[in-house]
């Protein structure tokens, strides 16, 4: 008989108390690991999520390598790296306060989650945020690295 199939594992970036990876499990995955640098949050985290590992707390700081090596991963071997970058600096409601996208040092952290996709090199990337990201250049530079790297992007405005 064989063994019964095992969950697609994922990585949740930017995690906050758990959200997006409650629903990650619902979907059927096994979320492995955590990145999330609030304090608060982290520790809410753990209690709502004891079994993953806190890979870290400052995105910026994370090294896909160190990842690989402390989840006994291989580069290209996880299934999903999933995460939701903070979106104040890209927020209508921001915008309309007069404060331009390119002002607000968190729009950087794109730029993080890049590093780790290439990385990690995921089956799946999954990033979630407002509909003004799409306005901020280096979005387009992060599809660009992305399909360079052979992924195939689909992006849309989801009104949920």
């Amino acid at each position: 008989m064989a063994p019964p199939p095992t969950k697609p594992r994922a990585i949740d970036v930017f995690s906050g108390c758990g959200g997006l990876t409650t629903g990650l499990k619902t979907a059927g995955f096994n979320v492995i690991a955590a990145i999330e640098i609030a304090e608060k949050a982290r520790a809410t985290y753990k209690l709502n999520h004891p079994e993953a590992i806190l890979a870290g707390d400052d995105v910026r700081t994370v090294s896909a390598t160190a990842l690989l090596r402390r989840l006994n991963l291989r580069k290209g071997s996880l299934e999903l790296l999933a995460g939701c970058p903070p979106c104040q600096g890209f927020s209508t409601i921001r915008r309309r306060n007069r404060i331009a996208p390119a002002s607000d040092a968190r729009n950087d952290l794109i730029d993080d989650f890049a590093r780790l996709a290439v990385g990690l090199k995921p089956k799946l990337i999954m990033m979630e945020n407002v509909p003004g990201l799409q306005e901020y250049e280096k979005f387009m530079t992060f599809i660009t690295t992305l399909e360079a790297l052979g992924y195939q992007i689909a992006y849309k405005i989801l009104n949920v």
